[in-house]
């Protein structure tokens, strides 16, 4: 299954430096706090990952959006538990 791009991608974007990848991370993490919404830990990983170019956007992307996924199902289920 194709990846959804989930984050916006400037054309001006080099993969290949780490530089821009922590320049992307460090502009959502500002938006995140600014919203008062900060990254989980499994969230912050999958940023570092992609950061020190483990993994591309698209796998971050994939990987954050199914962890989110996880999180709602968690406490949908805790919720109806009660």
């Amino acid at each position: 299954m194709a990846a959804a791009q989930v984050l916006p991608v400037p054309a001006s974007f080099d993969h290949s430096l780490r530089s821009d990848r922590q320049a992307m991370i460090d502009s959502i993490l500002g938006t995140m706090a600014a919203e008062g919404e900060p990254p989980s830990a499994e969230a912050q990983a999958i940023m570092q990952s992609f950061i020190a170019g483990d993994i591309s956007v698209d796998e971050m992307s994939e990987a954050i959006l199914l962890h989110a996924t996880q999180m709602v199902h968690e406490a949908n289920s805790r919720r109806l538990a009660v």
